[in-house]
C-alpha cells in the first residue's frame, strides 16, 4: 500500500507537467485602427494586447444560429478557445441574426491544414461570408459583407467623425 501511494504521489506532478506539453503560446496582436487578431508572434506595426495559451486537445465543430425568426445569411468562424476577439465576432454575428457555423482550429492537424488553404495563415478569428474570407474584428468589412450599409456620422464616435 506504501509503495502504491509512493507512485501515486510521484505520477501526479507528471501527469501535469504533460498538459503543460500540450498547450500552444498565442499572443493577440492590435493594429493602429484597433483590430485585433492572434498569432504566434505579432508582426511587425501590430502590438502585443494579451498572451493565451491553448490546448491541443480534439478539434471540435458546433452549429450556432442566432436568435431570431431566421437568419438572413449564414457565416463560417474559426476560433480558438479562450479567443476574446473571436467572441466578439461571434456576439457581433449573433446580434445581427446570422447563422453561424463555428469550426475550433486548435488542435486538429487536418482542419488546421484547411483552414490555412482558406485564410493564407494560421490566425483567428477568421469569418467565411459568402465567400469573403474576412480576418480579425473588422466591423465595415462585416457590414459590407452582411449587406448592412455602414454607420451614419452621428452613430460614428467623435475622433472618426473628426478625421473626416
Amino acid at each position: 500500500m506504501k509503495k502504491l501511494m509512493i507512485i501515486f504521489l510521484f505520477s501526479i506532478p507528471f501527469c501535469m507537467s504533460i498538459s503543460t506539453f500540450a498547450a500552444v503560446k498565442i499572443v493577440e496582436c492590435e493594429d493602429e485602427e484597433g483590430n485585433r487578431s492572434f498569432y504566434k508572434n505579432c508582426p511587425p506595426g501590430m502590438t502585443i494586447v494579451g498572451e493565451k495559451k491553448v490546448s491541443t486537445g480534439t478539434g471540435t465543430v458546433e452549429n450556432v444560429v442566432a436568435p431570431g425568426l431566421g437568419a438572413k445569411k449564414s457565416a463560417t468562424l474559426y476560433v480558438i478557445p479562450g479567443c476574446d476577439t473571436c467572441d466578439e465576432v461571434r456576439e457581433f454575428l449573433k446580434d445581427n441574426e446570422v447563422s453561424i457555423t463555428e469550426i475550433d482550429v486548435s488542435s486538429d492537424y487536418e482542419v488546421q491544414t484547411k483552414f490555412e488553404a482558406i485564410a493564407g495563415e494560421l490566425r483567428v478569428p477568421v469569418t467565411v461570408i459568402d465567400g469573403q474570407v474576412i480576418h480579425g474584428y473588422k466591423r465595415s468589412e462585416f457590414k459590407t459583407a452582411l449587406g448592412l450599409g455602414s454607420e451614419s456620422a452621428a452613430q460614428k464616435p467623435e475622433e472618426e467623425t473628426e478625421k473626416n
